[in-house]
């Protein structure tokens, strides 16, 4: 007889297969996944703070007013990428490691 879901099937034999494997194998893939995020975070956020700091140099600076509103947009955009940023990380790590 066919299964008329075999997926959920398939995802039954991988909760089991996950719940028998050492405590400290599953401790060692929720480390390697903070230490992922980690890097992540640091990476992406460096950069956007480096974006944010120039944006807030050239609005303040001697610029025609085109300019100036090109820098507010960089800026009001590098904000959001941060503010996207922060909740990806905050839930990559509510998802289960494994």
């Amino acid at each position: 007889m066919l299964s008329l879901a075999p997926g959920a099937a398939m995802a039954r034999r991988k909760s089991r297969k996950l719940a028998k494997r050492p405590a400290r194998q599953r401790a060692g893939s929720a480390r390697a996944k903070e230490a992922v995020l980690a890097v992540f975070a640091h990476d992406i956020r460096t950069a956007l703070t480096g974006i944010l700091a120039l944006g807030e140099l050239l609005t303040s600076s001697n610029l025609g007013e085109r300019e100036r509103r090109w820098a507010a947009g960089i800026k009001v955009s590098a904000e959001h990428l941060a503010s996207l940023t922060t909740l990806v990380i905050d839930a990559a790590k509510r998802i289960p490691a494994g």
